[in-house]
C-alpha cells in the first residue's frame, strides 16, 4: 500500500549518511510526490490529497535544500 511505500522511502533516509547521495533522495523523491500530484490534479475527490502531496513534494525540496547548506564550503564535492 502506498502508506508501506512512503515507510520504505523515509526508513531508506534514515540510513543514508552521505550528505549528498541524501540530498539526491529527497530530490528523487520531491519528484515523485509532484508526479502523483500530478495525477489526480484534476479530480475534484482528491483534492485534500492534492494538497497533502503537494505539502510533501515542498518538504522534500526543503530537506534537500537544508541538506545541501550544511555542505561545508570547498568540500570539493559540489562541481
Amino acid at each position: 500500500t502506498y502508506f508501506f511505500k512512503r515507510f520504505t522511502e523515509e526508513a531508506s533516509l534514515v540510513f543514508t549518511f552521505d550528505p549528498i547521495a541524501k540530498a539526491e533522495a529527497n530530490m528523487h523523491l520531491a519528484e515523485e510526490r509532484l508526479r502523483e500530484a500530478s495525477a489526480i490534479a484534476g479530480n475534484k475527490d482528491k483534492a485534500v490529497l492534492y494538497q497533502d502531496t503537494l505539502k510533501l513534494y515542498q518538504s522534500k525540496l526543503a530537506d534537500a535544500s537544508e541538506t545541501l547548506k550544511s555542505l561545508p564550503q570547498g568540500d570539493g564535492r559540489s562541481k
